[in-house]
């Protein structure tokens, strides 16, 4: 007869998963960081668009914000559909709600990636978003 083991079972937060696991989602290190922010913010504007059938036509600004911490701020402004003021809240800070689920994508796989940038940008700056 096999000897019973316990084991301990817990959760822990997806805040708290992507912390210890950031360098998995493209989060290893500031540059990295960066590239990946950028990356999904683009991400997100082209598929504002190309869901929709829309030529898209997508702005980007980085500026330095800080230059004693080096804190940037990226802007990403697309020709899309939007996101409804009511909504963004949601979709920028909630794990699993995403226009994602409801439509099919070209572009990622579960509507995390601007979430993980969110998440990040917290964890390093301590600054909300």
């Amino acid at each position: 007869m096999a000897a019973i083991i316990e084991e301990k079972y817990t959760s822990i937060s997806p805040a708290e998963f992507f912390y210890k696991y950031r360098e998995v989602a493209g989060f290893a290190n500031p540059v990295k960081a960066f590239y990946q922010a950028v990356k999904e913010l683009i991400d997100n504007a082209l598929d504002a668009t190309d869901m929709h059938g829309i030529l898209p036509d997508v702005k980007i600004s980085i500026e330095r914000a800080d230059e004693v911490q080096e804190f940037y701020k990226i802007t990403v402004e697309d020709n899309g559909t939007g996101i409804p003021p009511d909504i963004v809240p949601y979709a920028f800070g909630k794990v699993l709600f995403s226009s994602k689920y409801a439509m099919k994508q070209s572009r990622g796989m579960y509507g995390l990636g601007v979430k993980m940038v969110v998440l990040y940008a917290q964890m390093t700056t301590g600054r909300p978003i």
